[in-house]
């Protein structure tokens, strides 16, 4: 039985109610997986509390640039649906932003792209200005408007999203498939580069 089969077959779905955010659940096997249907409650929170604060409120800048933040990174996931057009629809499983529990914590996955010969996971940026890979530190420095900003390399964090991945995959006896790794910057504006040593940036 091919992997892509028993996911087809043993997806059982249903919808939680009582939240103003829809999630879907999805039961594969045993493997609990937690996928968002809209916008993260987080993105309708941030909305709600700018609503509420008045225009000199000392925290109100900080709030609009969260929600900024978080509106960019639904903004370059929902950009991608477009190329996913050309791909084979009777082949492809996707699944958007769920949440797994594994070891007692859950990790999160942008996209996940299931086959019957490997799977998939995205990792999706929208960051704009000029954009470093520093592999030796393992960071993503940014620099926007002659402002530096330091994030968690997402090449190692797509990394470890496939370990605890596999580690699912074997737990609950599922078929071995192959798990890839892609890191996909959204934001047709920014300007790419890594350390000269940063070999597996380029390829991802």
């Amino acid at each position: 039985m091919s992997f892509k089969y028993l996911i087809l077959h043993k997806f059982e779905v249903c919808h939680q109610k009582k939240q103003s955010t829809k999630w879907k659940y999805i039961i594969l096997g045993g493997l609990y997986i937690k996928e968002r249907q809209n916008s993260p409650i987080v993105i309708t929170k941030l909305e709600a509390l700018l609503r509420r604060l008045p225009d000199n409120h000392p925290k109100r800048s900080k709030v609009k640039e969260k929600l900024a933040s978080f509106s960019s990174g639904l903004k370059g996931e929902r950009s991608l649906k477009y190329f996913y057009r050309y791909l084979p629809k009777d082949d492809i499983v996707f699944v958007y932003n769920t949440r797994i529990l594994h070891l007692d914590y859950y990790f999160q996955l942008d996209t996940l792209i299931i086959t019957s010969k490997f799977i998939l996971l995205l990792e999706i940026k929208n960051y704009a200005g000029h954009l470093y890979f520093d592999d030796k530190f393992g960071q993503l420095v940014r620099t926007l408007n002659g402002k530096v900003d330091i994030f968690e390399d997402p090449i190692l964090q797509v990394k470890r999203q496939s370990y605890h991945l596999s580690q699912i995959i074997n737990k609950f006896k599922l078929p071995p498939i192959p798990i890839e790794t892609l890191v996909v910057m959204t934001n047709p504006t920014s300007q790419i580069e890594c350390s000269p040593s940063y070999k597996e940036a380029l390829q991802k």
